[in-house]
């Protein structure tokens, strides 16, 4: 059987299926070594969680991203610290246990 015909819609080089020089491109994801990036599970004000593979811990984990061009100064100096040093304690199987700190 023999396709139908083209009416060139459907073509790659047609000037429809171009992409405009003033689309953005997509931003290069995270780089840590030692993870493997993958899709966006949750974001916030000033950060996001990425599902990720650990290749340390041969599991796979959430890594959250704090954007230090986002957020204030004294949430960088005062609340993500404290943040850090509870969820360190935490011990919990309702609760996401940390790893480690990048």
């Amino acid at each position: 059987m023999t396709p139908p015909p083209s009416n060139g819609a459907d073509s790659p080089s047609s000037s429809s299926s171009s992409t405009p020089a003033s689309t953005p491109q997509p931003r290069p994801r995270e780089k840590i070594p030692g993870y493997i990036f993958g899709d966006v599970i949750g974001t916030g004000a000033y950060a996001k969680v990425r599902r990720c593979y650990s290749e340390k811990f041969k599991m796979n984990v959430a890594v959250k991203i704090v954007s230090k061009k986002n957020a204030p100064k004294d949430y960088l100096t005062k609340f993500l610290p404290r943040e850090i040093q509870c969820i360190h304690k935490l011990r919990h199987k309702n609760i996401v246990r940390m790893f480690e700190v990048c």
